[in-house]
């Protein structure tokens, strides 16, 4: 026969939150000019498509560079699981030659 003994303490339970977020996945799918070849100082088109693989919608914040010239920063919104156009136009340069058009994420 065995004596039965109180624990001598019993441990509350512990509990923590948690968040649970959708987040949008932006990248960079695509880049085109029109046309692809111009004259000097005539206008064209930049298109850079952007993917956004993610569960929510987001704004992409597409930084476009000529030749390390800056042609400036510009915001496009893509919702969730879709792709999106920005298409800016752009000034070619004077001089003439091959110029590298690049487009980034920032």
């Amino acid at each position: 026969w065995k004596r039965w003994e109180e624990p001598a303490s019993i441990a509350a339970p512990k509990s923590i939150t948690i968040s649970v977020r959708k987040y949008p996945i932006l990248r960079i799918v695509d880049i085109s000019v029109d046309p692809s070849e111009v004259q000097p100082t005539q206008l064209y088109k930049i298109n850079v498509t952007v993917e956004n693989s993610g569960d929510a919608g987001g704004t992409a914040k597409v930084h476009i560079t000529i030749d390390r010239g800056d042609l400036g920063t510009h915001s496009l919104y893509v919702p969730a699981r879709d792709r999106k156009t920005l298409t800016i136009q752009a000034q070619a340069p004077r001089e003439e030659g091959s110029y590298q058009v690049c487009a980034e994420l920032v």
